[in-house]
């Protein structure tokens, strides 16, 4: 595959521009805050509505719990939730701490994810992978056991 193709440029195409933007900074903010100020044990009231319809979680099922975990820093209970939020946390922090940095800063560090296209696929490819595979593996157990998923 040639540097700079189409096909290894799909995450940094994404990410960049994140770093890019002040207003993702706000969200993911927001984002850390909320998970910060929800209790760990969660509120007891059920977040997913395709669950709630359905019976069977989404493939997203426990990523708000695994966000509180990470922020109260459980990454053991993130984990069980889900693993993609310990990845995915993380990163929302990083993006959330660029909202003081000057634009200039911000440039130079989405030029350096752009010169690193195929690590940053490989990465991303890996976090989706677990995020699949993690919410099959939730569907398979409620509809093989007939009983809710443990996490």
């Amino acid at each position: 595959m040639l540097k700079g193709s189409h096909t290894d440029r799909i995450l940094d195409s994404i990410l960049a521009p994140c770093i890019r933007s002040r207003w993702v900074s706000v969200v993911c903010l927001a984002v850390v805050a909320l998970a910060l100020a929800l209790p760990p044990d969660g509120l007891g009231l059920p977040l997913c509505q395709f669950r709630a319809i359905t019976g069977i979680p989404c493939l997203g099922c426990g990523l708000t719990r695994s966000f509180i975990g990470m922020a109260h820093l459980d990454v053991m209970r993130a984990g069980f939730y889900n693993p993609a939020g310990v990845a995915l946390f993380p990163l929302i922090c990083f993006l959330a701490a660029l909202l003081p940095s000057p634009a200039a800063r911000r440039e130079r560090i989405a030029r350096w994810v752009e010169g690193r296209a195929v690590l940053w696929n490989w990465i991303g490819g890996l976090v989706i992978a677990v995020f699949i595979i993690n919410g099959f593996a939730r569907v398979w157990w409620v509809l093989t056991s007939g009983r809710p998923s443990p996490w």
